[in-house]
């Protein structure tokens, strides 16, 4: 299976890689490494891909829950 971003995923990607990198470049790519190892969990973990399209929405959105903490307290 290949993971194909969409244009919309890369650019708001693109910008909270941004928005972290303004005061602390390093954890920038930390958090787009932990995203996208995320991403290749669920598509090609065997579990997480059987499972339901709700389950998998949560995942996503538990990082980008992770994202939006980092921001409020790293401000």
């Amino acid at each position: 299976m290949k993971i194909v971003w969409s244009p919309t995923a890369r650019r708001q990607a693109q910008a909270v890689v941004d928005f972290i990198a303004v005061d602390r470049p390093q954890a920038a790519e930390q958090w787009f490494d932990a995203l996208a190892r995320r991403v290749e969990y669920v598509a090609f973990d065997r579990h997480a891909r059987d499972k339901t399209l709700d389950k998998a929405i949560r995942v996503l959105d538990a990082a980008t829950t992770l994202c939006t903490a980092y921001l409020l307290f790293a401000a």
